[in-house]
């Protein structure tokens, strides 16, 4: 996100920078600078925030439950046991 918004600002800037040069004329170094230092500042910053990125690992001591007759999966089903119960009493009776 940081370079797609840094580089459209610096776009931004240097198409101004542009508009305000006459054709032909060339672009003056302190407007060269100005670009230069905006690319080191949006790389930079771009490298120091995906160095704070943590990969988000989810904990392996996650449970997840249902109450009865339902069924929840969660995160990484593959070599995982399903225990079974008996719904509530309430939901087993019969209804007359």
């Amino acid at each position: 996100m940081i370079l797609t918004f840094g580089i459209a600002g610096i776009g931004v800037v240097a198409w101004l920078v542009g508009r305000s040069v006459r054709p032909g004329a060339p672009i003056p170094q302190s407007a060269m600078g100005m670009l230069a230092a905006l690319i080191v500042l949006v790389v930079g910053a771009a490298v120091y925030v995906g160095a704070q990125a943590k990969p988000d690992v989810p904990s392996s001591s996650t449970k997840v439950e249902a109450s009865g007759g339902g069924v929840a999966v969660g995160g990484n089903v593959s070599g995982t046991t399903i225990n079974t119960g008996r719904p509530p009493a309430s939901d087993s009776q019969t209804k007359p």
